[in-house]
């Protein structure tokens, strides 16, 4: 399982962190093949209700798979972007 997590325009929280490992490490059960997934979580402008992001890169053999997701917490967009 090879899960890759970058932030920008925040720091990351051991709990956040711990979250992603936990949902997106479902993926791999779900899809044994899955090599890995680079997850990116972004800030946007404050005035925004919807501004965070998740953007969601998977690597499989011969395919890979992107989502991007906008909600107001990175909990849901995580969720989201999983599904």
């Amino acid at each position: 399982m090879n899960i890759t997590l970058q932030t920008l325009k925040f720091q990351e929280t051991e709990e956040l962190k711990t979250f992603v490992q936990d949902k997106i490490g479902k993926l791999f059960s779900l899809r044994p093949n899955l090599i890995r997934v680079d997850v990116t979580l972004k800030e946007g402008a404050k005035n925004n209700p919807v501004n965070k992001c998740c953007e969601l890169y998977a690597s499989l053999p011969g395919e890979n798979k992107f989502t991007k997701r906008n909600s107001s917490t990175f909990e849901e967009i995580i969720l989201k972007a999983a599904d």
